[in-house]
């Protein structure tokens, strides 16, 4: 195998260096870890699918499957919204 396959050996280095780089890039530093807020409080509202109110400002965070409160005890489907307090 004396023979080297140009192509592919650039192929090669090109992959090698790109997930080298992309790994590189994710690592936050640790000023960005310090920035977290332990102390934030969240309003959330719990509304069941179908029903409108005024949501702005909510980010939809989560899906609760249950049973509804009347007799027949139908499924639904609530989602949870949260918006941080101020």
């Amino acid at each position: 195998m004396k023979h080297l396959d140009w192509k592919s050996f650039a192929t090669g280095i090109l992959l090698t260096t790109t997930v080298m780089f992309g790994v590189a890039a994710t690592n936050p530093s640790e000023q960005e870890r310090q920035q977290w807020n332990k102390n934030q409080k969240w309003d959330v509202v719990l509304i069941e699918q179908g029903r409108s109110i005024g949501t702005h400002g909510y980010e939809p965070f989560s899906v609760v499957w249950g049973y509804s409160d009347d007799a027949r005890k139908t499924p639904t489907i609530k989602i949870a919204y949260r918006k941080p307090k101020t």
